[in-house]
């Protein structure tokens, strides 16, 4: 009984021996309210966790923090206040998950290295910029100021572990070598992401952006644009884009914008009362999306970039203003495949997909048109290209435009197809403009496999055409009585052996 006494009794002595030396170690007092700083004091600077100077204002830890110093919060703090930290320092700001505000007059500007720690919420400053130096954020960054939440610049490198909000840009990124990484989501207006001059900006969350008016853009009107890349920036999204507003002749809405060599790679869906995607001018500009496109003017517009959306596209509209397209491709260079369907409907009219001036179209799916005054699977001008691996379903199967003509729409049905078709295993369509004796080509599955001759072309045997088909079916019966007689014969030599 003695023994069982004492081993309790050292059990327990044991266990508050480790607890009171946990509650004295200086890494563990640092992790909770410091024993130094005196009533009144809203932070700290650590030395090592005993020594711990605190300080009534952050003006003054700032002002006392040697380059590599650590200034904690032990309160929420709302303070007029600037941070700066200087080419060649450093400093951490750990809020211990209270909030920081800057009194909507301070501003952050990072031209060495600033670490953020244990956020909490840093909101309403001036301004945020990473100017050549590093950010390394864990923290909410909420923005009121009419700026972008943050401004990275000069070969920046910003690592944000938190969400962004702003009533103006989320996250704007320039010059080569910038490289941002947000894991949180984006809520803004006018650019979600704006990316130019080879940046990198990855977006680890969805973006939502509103409609405002962005200084320092070409033009008057109001943008909302999920994600922007141009002049060969690169913006990587994990996740979905929601563009919002109500469309009109002074708002450029959609989900992704890409010009200029610039890339959007998206791992997530659109959804947006404007253009889905739009990607145009440069070489090396290029929009992938492996969700779907949801959209209610035009899924995606093209000119001379490559767009590939490995989802569906669907554009709805019921207004009486706008004539939708689900793609509108046009101009040398312009390559758009879309690994889903295509729906477009509308009550001003529709076309599922339309091809223009060399540009490519490949579907692999099927298209549906549909409006009470005009619905139009495939249009096609001069020198296009589309293939479809699928079905169409429109009152308009195919139209070629011709400007000069009139009507400027060349309706052929499905059974107007090519007799040749230089497509193995498609029904091809196409049509010769007059003025410039350019061809605009469009190739439909048709079900078979057919070997194609490069040069001269396909075949493709009209309905009626059955005396090949027949040929071949008696040299086939032949053939097989030839082989029956034969064994038979064998068989008769055998038994006289």
């Amino acid at each position: 009984m003695k023994g069982k006494l004492f081993r309790k009794a050292s059990v327990i002595f044991l266990t508050l021996t480790l607890v009171f030396s946990l509650l004295l170690a200086p890494g563990l007092a640092y992790a909770n309210t410091p024993p130094n700083p005196g009533a009144g004091d809203i932070c700290a600077i650590y030395v090592d966790g005993t020594n711990d100077v605190g300080y009534t204002s952050l003006s003054d830890a700032l002002n006392a923090a040697a380059p590599g110093a650590t200034i904690y919060l032990l309160v929420d703090v709302t303070e007029a206040v600037d941070i700066i930290v200087a080419a060649g320092d450093s400093l951490t700001l750990d809020l211990k998950s209270f909030n920081l505000s800057l009194a909507d007059t301070g501003y952050i500007s990072v031209l060495g290295d600033l670490v953020i720690l244990n956020g909490g919420t840093l909101s309403n400053y001036d301004s945020f910029a990473v100017t050549g130096g590093s950010l390394d954020a864990s923290v909410n960054l909420v923005s009121t100021s009419g700026n972008p939440a943050v401004v990275t610049q000069g070969s920046a490198d910003a690592t944000i572990v938190g969400n962004v909000t702003s009533n103006n840009i989320g996250v704007q990124a320039t010059d080569s070598g910038t490289i941002v990484s947000i894991t949180g989501n984006i809520d803004a207006c006018g650019f979600g992401v704006d990316a130019t001059n080879s940046a990198q900006v990855e977006v680890v969350g969805s973006i939502t952006v509103n409609p405002c008016i962005v200084s320092g853009y070409s033009g008057t009107g109001e943008r909302s644009i999920g994600a922007y890349a141009r002049r060969d920036s690169k913006v990587t999204v994990i996740g979905d884009i929601a563009a919002n507003g109500v469309m009109s002749a002074t708002l450029l809405m959609g989900g992704i914008l890409a010009t200029w060599g610039g890339q959007v790679t998206q791992v997530g869906n659109i959804t947006t009362s404007g253009e889905g995607i739009a990607s145009s001018d440069g070489t090396g500009t290029k929009v992938t999306v492996t969700g779907n496109v949801s959209a209610s003017y035009t899924g995606v517009t093209c000119r001379a970039a490559e767009v590939i959306v490995n989802g569906d596209i669907v554009v709805t509209n019921t207004s009486s203003t706008y004539y939708i397209h689900g793609i509108l491709a046009w101009a040398a260079g312009a390559q758009v495949t879309v690994n889903g369907n295509i729906t477009a409907i509308a009550t001003a009219g529709a076309c599922a997909v339309a091809a223009a001036y060399e540009s490519v179209i490949v579907v692999n799916g099927n298209i549906r048109a549909e409006s009470p005054t005009e619905a139009i699977g495939i249009e096609a001008h001069e020198d296009s290209r589309v293939t479809l691996d699928g079905d169409i379903s429109a009152p308009i199967y195919i139209a070629f435009l011709d400007y000069n003509t009139i009507p400027q729409h060349f309706v052929i049905t499905a059974a107007d197809h090519d007799a040749i078709s230089n497509k193995a295993g498609y029904l091809q369509y196409s049509y010769t403009f007059p003025d410039t004796q350019l061809t605009a080509y469009v190739w439909v599955y048709g079900g078979q496999e057919i070997e194609s001759d490069s040069e001269t072309g396909t075949s493709i045997p009209a309905a009626g055409d059955t005396n090949a088909a027949l040929f071949g079916l008696c040299a086939l019966l032949m053939i097989a009585s030839l082989g029956a007689l034969w064994r038979a014969r064998r068989g008769s030599a055998r038994q006289l052996l």
